[in-house]
């Protein structure tokens, strides 16, 4: 069964709101610590709300959504498509997975092997021979055990040789940091991260420039550790609907 669904859906006009608010906010910390306005943006992670909701905030003007399974990914592809939207992919990917993945997404924000990196570039290469699949590495920042992601010893390797993969363009990190509820623990990671890519072998330094972390409720502070491309779902969207 899909996980769809055509429930709780708002307006466009609701949608537009909430897209300022969170822009607003947004650029409050962007002008506080020096940034320009376009240097930050934001991916709505868009798993579980129904096509009514994304459809309204595409009327809107959000220009990216993050989705997290691929078939209930694949519907809202091809219903949405008329309005251009870039997509990422935000979860974790079977190698079985990969060619469809390539073949329908502009980005992949989990990128955590080198399999996966070659079946990945593999499988662009056929759908798409001119335009590079966009990647970021997922890190493990904080060694949890349940969670995807390269640790910091595999790290540096995996950035060196998916640079030389020509169906993929690495352009930077991406990680979801353990969620302490002591805040100066989690800028701790936040930093971590940040300091991974600044100090990774430089894989086309041209393209090499971004870095994915932060969620509906630590965006902000991530912004301030470096961030320039956050994740966005409940504090964007609403709460998702209920299976």
């Amino acid at each position: 069964m899909s996980m769809v669904t055509e429930q709780h859906a708002i307006s466009a006009n609701d949608a537009r709101t909430r897209l300022e608010w969170i822009q607003d906010q947004i650029n409050s910390v962007t002008d506080e610590i020096g940034l320009s306005t376009d240097t930050v943006r934001f991916v709505g992670a868009s798993k579980a709300q129904p096509l009514t909701t994304i459809r309204a905030f595409a009327q809107a003007g959000i220009k990216a959504c993050g989705e997290n399974y691929l078939q209930e990914a694949i519907t809202k592809l091809d219903e949405l498509k008329p309005y251009d939207l870039e997509w990422h992919f935000i979860g974790h990917i079977q190698t079985n997975k990969a060619k469809q993945v390539a073949e329908r997404f502009t980005w992949v924000q989990t990128l955590d092997s080198l399999r996966l990196a070659k079946r990945l570039s593999d499988a662009r290469l056929v759908s798409h021979p001119n335009e590079p699949l966009n990647c970021c590495i997922q890190v493990n920042v904080d060694d949890e055990s349940q969670k995807a992601g390269v640790s910091a010893d595999s790290y540096d390797e995996l950035v060196e040789i998916a640079t030389d993969l020509p169906g993929i363009r690495l352009r930077g990190v991406m990680a979801i940091p353990k969620p302490y509820p002591d805040l100066t623990q989690r800028i701790a990671s936040f930093e971590r991260v940040k300091e991974m890519f600044d100090n990774a072998p430089k894989p086309q330094p041209q393209y090499w420039d971004t870095i994915s972390m932060g969620m509906s409720e630590d965006y902000l502070t991530a912004i301030r550790c470096g961030a320039n491309l956050v994740r966005l779902g409940t504090v964007l969207f609403g709460p998702r609907p209920t299976k």
